[in-house]
């Protein structure tokens, strides 16, 4: 039989990250099931629309929705489903 080997990192317990205003890059709302080249949502930068992402701080921190993150530098949340697409929020901090 063949082997296959794959590198990979297991998931790790749920955890609490402090996200302050100013360690946020930028954040991406609209369409969870296509690519984040923007064709399917908008991205907002904490200098240009520090509203959008405020609201989007405000719903992550919530408590409302289920985070997934990646190397605590990216964090999405699903906040909404319909039939043909999900709607998500991805926060991207900087680096």
């Amino acid at each position: 039989m063949d082997s296959y080997f794959i590198h990979h990192t297991p998931l790790v317990r749920k955890t609490n990250t402090e996200i302050t205003f100013d360690k946020v890059d930028k954040v991406y709302i609209g369409k969870g099931n296509c690519c984040r080249c923007g064709c399917g949502g908008e991205y907002y930068t904490a200098q240009e629309n520090p509203k959008e992402v405020k609201k989007a701080l405000e719903k992550l921190s919530s408590g409302k929705y289920e985070i997934e993150s990646q190397d605590d530098y990216i964090f999405e949340a699903e906040t909404s489903c319909t039939k043909n697409h999900t709607k998500v929020i991805c926060l991207y901090l900087k680096q």
